[in-house]
């Protein structure tokens, strides 16, 4: 698994682990099948009452934000505009290219749950699980953090 910056700092911090690590398109731990990834994002709003000059000024920072992906690619994040993660300088970074490539194929997102860490916490843990020992029962450990999950969306 791919972890952006966090991921992008290791290797830079141990070429000799990232001259053995290749980028590929992510394997499906779901258990049903169903493949997708899932990226979180920066969100921005301009807060109720700002005045016409203070919207235009955040709205103009916003696009300058948006429209240099480019440089935010080189710590492992992948630019949202597809125009810009087409881009050369872009696509020669082996992580960023293949993220962008899967997210466009099978991305999702979604707004914040208010279990957000809770639900991230439990999915986590069970893919922990899963992967802990060469004979971990993938399935049951899946199924559990599955569990755990719709019992927290279930919640009242």
């Amino acid at each position: 698994m791919w972890e952006g910056t966090w991921t992008g700092g290791f290797m830079r911090d141990n070429p000799d682990v990232a001259a053995l690590t290749k980028t590929a398109f992510i394997n499906s731990l779901a258990p049903d099948g169903n493949q997708a990834v899932k990226f979180d994002s920066h969100i921005m709003s301009i807060p109720t009452g700002v005045d016409q000059d203070g919207m235009d000024k955040a709205k103009k920072l916003m696009t300058f934000l948006v429209q240099s992906g480019a440089y935010w690619a080189t710590s492992g994040q992948v630019p949202a505009l597809k125009s810009v993660q087409a881009l050369p300088e872009v696509q020669s970074i082996a992580s960023v290219a293949k993220a962008a490539e899967q997210f466009n194929a099978i991305g999702r997102t979604d707004l914040a749950h208010p279990a957000f860490i809770e639900i991230q916490t439990a999915w986590e843990t069970a893919v922990g699980n899963a992967l802990a020992t060469p004979d971990a029962d993938v399935a049951a450990a899946l199924q559990a953090g599955n569990d755990q999950i719709q019992a927290i969306l279930d919640r009242p």
